[in-house]
């Protein structure tokens, strides 16, 4: 699978680090994909979705779907790979580690 970012928005706030619209197999582009980082420094992107309530509860579904977790798995490492390989180090890095 094939990834390209087409733009590229950092945001620092919380856990994210900034939004990104992501072109798959140069045939489809997913637009605001949110770039977050977990505690232990793990990078991941979630696709844009909604919220509803289900039995009581809240939940997320995804605007995109994948056809089986491992591609799912695949996107996120390639997403995750050409976004922060296109900006330098600095740009993912948590405000508390920047050197000044």
């Amino acid at each position: 699978m094939e990834v390209t970012v087409s733009k590229w928005n950092p945001k620092h706030d919380g856990n994210l680090v900034g939004f990104a619209d992501l072109v798959v197999n140069n045939t489809i582009e997913i637009r605001g994909c949110a770039l977050r980082k977990g505690k232990e420094g793990a990078l991941w992107i979630s696709v844009p979705s909604r919220k509803y309530e289900a039995e009581g509860k809240t939940k997320w579904i995804g605007h995109v779907g994948f056809p089986s977790d491992e591609h799912y798995k695949v996107f996120q490492q390639e997403g995750v790979r050409v976004i922060t390989q296109q900006d330098n180090a600095s740009r993912f890095a948590n405000e508390d580690d920047m050197p000044f």
